[in-house]
């Protein structure tokens, strides 16, 4: 997380936003958008078999949302959890049936 005190700032405004409707669809039109260019892009990655081809791309952008909102607010973690989740979205058939290195 580059920025944590920005990050800190987006997720207290997250909070505000469930009692606040002016800010709520502010942050909603910010987040479809963020949803529609996260579900295209991973559909294209399914394409170019980049992601894991039963992904659900729509369900697949929910959990990188939620993952980064969740991930940012705490920094010292932050990397390798969505390093993880990387790997997870990313992951083959072939990847799976890899040994493990350390067995």
């Amino acid at each position: 997380v580059a920025e944590p005190d920005l990050h800190a700032v987006l997720r207290e405004l997250d909070l505000r936003a469930r009692r606040d409707e002016g800010l709520r669809a502010t942050i909603d039109a910010h987040e479809r958008g963020w949803r529609t260019s996260l579900t295209a892009l991973l559909a294209e990655g399914q394409r170019d078999g980049s992601v894991h081809p039963l992904l659900e791309p729509a369900a697949a952008a929910e959990l990188v949302i939620a993952a980064v909102k969740g991930a940012s607010l705490n920094a010292a973690t932050a990397r390798a959890a969505l390093d993880h989740l990387y790997f997870l979205l990313t992951c083959t058939g072939a990847q799976q049936d890899r040994p493990d290195p350390e067995e």
